[in-house]
């Protein structure tokens, strides 16, 4: 055979054997990010009926606290309807619709705002399910495409690449939800400063307006069903953290089986925030004047140090006043408790204050340690406040005793004052801390 033959036929059996390299927008082979990615509301730009879709997204600019609109970017391949395949990335800017962000309609961005100061690129996964009629289980979640955490963990198990969310960057998600809007139940969140309103847009459709800061979160993943989750075992546990994230991420339980005590009261009238890892359960009992959140986490971060618990409530004043028959402009303040699972009493520290213009008692509890706790959020009985007086606010701490019916039954309460300061201390013998003198 002539050599030029010989090298023609060989070059054409290069080419029938070399991989052909997948270029940008290619669909990966029986690849796809979410079989029922069609079920994710979308954009309201994406669809004639402007209901259950994502009216705005937004992020707060601390400086002269403004809420910035993200730039939108539409995907050039999402349809209606349709399950979304995997798309190849191509090299440079992320593109939407391209990578992680293939299920995307739009995609959101925010100049310099990624934990490594790159623009942050998100994208949204925002919907609802009713499992029982007209109790809307709703979502709200905003991901993070990019910006890696720059810190490393100092166990070499857990030293990842995260990519999160930048930690005290204030969000604000919008949805157009009339049927969702009337039927939106209790938030719960892993997020500070947490916000839920309803309110009517112009066009008469209910909006859900959600707001918070992301912040670290430290979490146990446990895949074995079978086998009890060791954030749960006897007498806690001395766990070290698998997973870190800092998201944006919101469940909205309906007033229904466990919440069914607040039917009748306005939508989204209780938000409740921590940073327990494990697991979050929530119950209220009106009789005894208290909310309680069952919060289990690891003890340790996924860095390997000791993580320090938080809780954070908003709540409406007239669900206050109905579920609890309490006046929130004149009540004393809401004392939170936090117990170990050995029955042991944690030192915290909270603040309660009360917003005439928005009518919410906000609730912020810090200071523990996670290993397995239940947080008690209780209410004490109104005091007497003159109707011009402004907005109260009250701080305290709560030191620790002795767990057992006995001295749980024993404890007072006495105020302590520091000049315009004022706290509260509960305990067996309570003392007020130094540079404060008992009133």
């Amino acid at each position: 055979m002539p050599l030029a033959r010989t090298l023609l036929s060989l070059g054409l059996s290069l080419l029938v054997v070399q991989p052909v390299l997948a270029a940008e927008g290619d669909i990966i082979p029986g690849a796809s990010v979410n079989v029922n990615a069609k079920t994710w509301w979308v954009n309201c730009k994406s669809i004639e009926i402007k209901d259950n879709c994502i009216e705005s997204i937004e992020i707060l600019d601390d400086a002269n606290q403004q809420w910035v609109p993200a730039v939108e970017e539409k995907s050039p391949y999402w349809k209606p309807g349709i399950d979304l395949p995997l798309r190849e990335n191509g090299q440079g800017k992320l593109k939407c619709g391209l990578g992680n962000a293939s299920y995307a309609d739009y995609c959101y961005w925010f100049k310099g705002a990624a934990v490594d100061g790159t623009d942050q690129f998100i994208t949204a996964t925002v919907g609802s399910l009713e499992e029982v009629p007209g109790y809307p289980r709703i979502s709200l979640s905003l991901q993070a495409q990019n910006g890696l955490v720059p810190k490393r963990s100092k166990i070499p198990a857990n030293d990842n690449a995260w990519v999160t969310l930048k930690p005290g960057t204030t969000f604000r998600l919008t949805v157009i939800s009339d049927a969702g809007g009337q039927n939106a139940g209790i938030g719960l969140a892993r997020m500070k400063n947490p916000s839920l309103k309803v309110a009517k847009g112009l066009d008469g459709k209910n909006r859900i307006i959600a707001s918070g800061t992301v912040q670290e979160v430290n979490e146990y993943k446990w895949f074995d069903n079978t086998k009890q989750s060791p954030c749960n075992a006897p007498g806690g546990n001395e766990l070290v953290a698998n997973f870190y994230n800092v998201e944006f991420s919101i469940n909205i339980e309906p007033y229904y089986r466990e919440y069914a005590i607040l039917q009748g009261t306005p939508p989204g009238g209780i938000f409740i925030s921590q940073n327990g890892g494990c697991e979050s359960r929530v119950t209220v009992d009106p009789a005894t004047k208290m909310i309680q959140v069952v919060s289990t986490g690891t003890h340790f971060d996924i860095f390997g140090d000791l993580i320090t618990g938080w809780v954070e409530a908003s709540i409406r004043g007239d669900m206050i006043r109905k579920v609890f028959k309490l006046e929130p402009k004149s009540m004393n303040e809401a004392i939170i408790e936090v117990i170990s699972s050995d029955g042991t009493p944690q030192t915290a520290t909270y603040s309660t204050k009360y917003f005439s213009t928005s009518d919410t008692v906000e609730i912020r509890g810090y200071g523990y340690h996670y290993s397995t706790n239940t947080i008690r959020i209780r209410f004490q009985s109104p005091v007497s406040v003159a109707p011009s007086e402004p907005a109260q606010v009250s701080t305290a701490v709560v030191a620790p005793v002795k767990a057992s019916a006995k001295s749980v039954t024993k404890q007072v309460t006495i105020t302590c004052v520091k000049g315009k300061v004022t706290k509260k201390v509960v305990g067996v013998k309570p003392v007020c801390p130094a540079g404060y003198k008992k009133k």
